[in-house]
């Protein structure tokens, strides 16, 4: 995600397309989505699809947190931080 809240590959794709534009870059002609990769694009959000990714984003939130916490500690034993 970029800093606004975009899919980075749409930034990505938006400067490609204003380079082109603009005669900076020569892009290959844009290929078509197959029927199966726009069927995966279609997720029925429902109350079971939104807990389970609040319960996924927690466990990944905590895993960071500890990893944190692990670096941090290693850090200020060797001496390379003081707080």
């Amino acid at each position: 995600m970029t800093a606004s809240g975009d899919y980075k590959i749409d930034a990505c794709m938006k400067l490609l397309e204003k380079l082109e534009s603009k005669g900076f870059v020569k892009l290959p002609e844009k290929q078509q989505r197959s029927q199966r990769q726009q069927s995966e694009k279609h997720i029925a959000l429902t109350s079971k699809t939104e807990a389970q990714a609040d319960e996924d984003y927690q466990i990944q939130e905590e895993k960071l947190r500890k990893r944190y916490w692990t670096v941090r500690s290693c850090l200020r034993a060797e001496g390379k931080i003081w707080h």
